[in-house]
């Protein structure tokens, strides 16, 4: 008996448990076998490499992985695109320094235009892309139905693209800033949907203003290269009421004196060494002057 000639119920359980490359595999083994495949084939798709991954070595002759990709999709979007559910572009799938890598960016606006489906969206290279194409960042802030980015090595460009974004996005990561200190105003589009938000990378992190509150926040990872400000820290609770995991770590040896806080709703917290230290002879009241200022 074909394997292909069992019962859905019996054959999609089987496919669940293959590697996004064993698939990838089975879609070239027959017509029926593509059919079957493709749809968990293109759920989750990654082009490139992760950073601090081996690079990937494409082998002569065969087209780079973005075009593969692409060239699949538009073949018959109304068919594949549907299907993409997470899309992540890392370091070497597009390389903005090659000529030939930026010639790809239009068919990859393309898909991403069709991908209705598409609830998950990471770029690693994040503010060069977004400086090398105006549609690619058009149609990301067009798409209404993300509900997770992540964006690394990013900027102003992609500060304004969260700002012009349609999606309520549920949960944002961003890494590596290129600027020199985070404001959480760029957040203010998801107070009503935000859930997760973790930032990697930058060196200083603004303290929130009064009257932002992401109520709906129940993870938060905050990664910082220098030392928190005490009005950071302090700040916190009001900002995010609900948060149940937290997450503060430096790179900072320092440890920063706080006044004593209460924030009720943490059920796990992490923090670096020395990262958070109470000071019990500053009042809580007593003002500070912040490095974003």
């Amino acid at each position: 008996m074909n394997v292909l000639e069992l019962p859905q119920d019996v054959l999609l359980p089987i496919l669940e448990l293959l590697s996004q490359h064993d698939t990838a595999q089975l879609a070239r083994a027959s017509w029926a076998a593509h059919a079957l495949a493709m749809p968990r084939v293109l759920s989750n798709v990654e082009l490139g490499t992760e950073p601090l991954a081996p690079p990937r070595k494409e082998l002569p002759g065969r087209l780079p992985q973005v075009v593969s990709f692409t060239s699949l999709v538009l073949r018959n979007p109304d068919v594949y695109a549907h299907h993409i559910k997470s899309l992540a572009l890392h370091m070497d799938a597009i390389d903005p320094r090659s000529e030939g890598d930026v010639a790809y960016i239009p068919s990859l606006v393309e898909v991403i235009r069709h991908t209705s489906n598409l609830r998950k969206l990471v770029i690693t290279r994040t503010e060069s892309l977004l400086e090398l194409s105006s549609t690619l960042f058009d149609v990301i802030a067009s798409h209404d139905g993300l509900r997770a980015l992540k964006l690394g090595y990013f900027g102003k460009k992609a500060l304004s693209l969260l700002a012009r974004m349609k999606s309520g996005l549920h949960e944002i990561a961003l890494e590596y800033f290129n600027d020199h200190s985070f404001d959480f105003a760029c957040l203010r589009s998801y107070m009503a949907t935000l859930k997760v938000f973790r930032i990697k990378g930058v060196v200083i992190i603004c303290a929130p203003c009064d009257s932002d509150v992401w109520g709906h926040v129940h993870t938060l990872d905050l990664h910082t290269s220098y030392d928190y400000t005490p009005e950071v820290v302090t700040s916190l609770p009001r900002a995010f009421p609900q948060v149940r995991v937290l997450s503060i770590q430096q790179h900072s040896s320092y440890p920063l004196l706080t006044p004593p806080i209460a924030w009720p709703s943490i059920e796990a917290l992490r923090l670096s060494p020395r990262a958070v230290e109470p000071d019990h002879s500053c009042p809580s009241s007593q003002p500070r002057r912040s490095r974003c200022q």
